[in-house]
């Protein structure tokens, strides 16, 4: 008879359990969009998961404006963005009557590569305005070598190509001869074999194979590199906010995720990958805007 008890029990039990891995339904959570912020939101996720077992997130990259666009189609939940909305996408959602929200979960500096064998170490805002406009097409016209300049640019759909053109060029047109390249790791790989190269990423994405070069906003008084420090400071000239826009239909469904991201444990996975943190804008007590 305890036997058969026994057994009874064993099934209850096993009925239970199974019963309660049915009802934890495993939420679902789609990020796409900038390249710059992939490895950071890919970590954050991941990071996320293994402390929320019920949670799957799945990010993809693709460039700010596809995850705008994809936003915009309702064709996932949150999209990275390294640039503020345009206009005609902030009016796109006021006529569709989408509420949105934008959060800046970090900032970036952009940095200015070139080849690790050009001897020049830095350019001044507008020496690399007239190089990507081709009013300077040799190094030599600037104390490098006799050596064309060979030009990098991100692709239109990267966020990074739009504050690139908008901060640095005053949206001057680019020389023609810029090749547009459609990732990060492609624009370094680039930069890295060709001597008179020079292109442009973002400070989470540095690494020894390119030279990120000094940059002056005051005509060449005074250079600053881009780094932790720089940007905390605010010294280094080409800073930015990376965005995380999501609907407000879906806010409780990414309440979790947003919360974890803006806490101190998932700003310190933002200062793990080199991207720099919300508290280090804090000034006496006062959060700095955004450039």
């Amino acid at each position: 008879m305890n036997k058969i008890k026994l057994l009874l029990l064993a099934i209850i039990i096993g009925g239970c359990q199974a019963s309660s891995k049915e009802n934890l339904q495993i939420e679902q959570i789609t990020i796409k969009g900038s390249e710059t912020m992939y490895p950071l939101s890919k970590e954050l996720a991941l990071e996320f998961e293994n402390e929320n077992k019920h949670y799957k997130i799945n990010v993809t990259g693709g460039g700010s404006e596809t995850g705008i666009s994809a936003l915009k189609q309702k064709k996932t939940d949150i999209a990275m963005s390294s640039r503020s909305l345009k206009l005609g996408e902030k009016l796109y959602f006021q006529e569709d009557h989408f509420q949105y929200h934008e959060k800046i979960i970090a900032y970036d500096a952009l940095a200015v590569i070139c080849n690790n064998k050009n001897i020049l170490n830095e350019l001044t805002i507008e020496q690399i305005r007239q190089i990507y406009t081709g009013k300077i097409k040799n190094w030599k016209e600037i104390g490098g070598e006799d050596l064309p300049v060979i030009l990098y640019s991100r692709e239109p759909s990267s966020g990074t190509y739009d504050f690139f053109n908008e901060f640095v060029l005053n949206n001057e047109r680019l020389d023609s001869n810029v090749i547009k390249v459609p990732n990060t790791e492609e624009l370094s790989k680039k930069i890295n074999q060709n001597k008179g190269a020079i292109g442009y990423i973002g400070l989470g994405h540095l690494n020894k194979s390119v030279k990120a070069m000094s940059v002056s906003s005051d005509g060449g008084t005074s250079y600053t590199e881009p780094s932790q420090s720089s940007v905390q400071n605010r010294k280094y000239p080409v800073i930015r906010p990376l965005y995380f826009y999501y609907l407000s239909e879906n806010e409780l469904k990414l309440k979790a995720f947003i919360n974890y991201v803006l806490s101190e444990e998932g700003q310190n996975v933002v200062l793990r990958l080199n991207y720099v943190p919300l508290k280090n804008y804090m000034i006496q007590g006062r959060i700095l805007p955004p450039l």
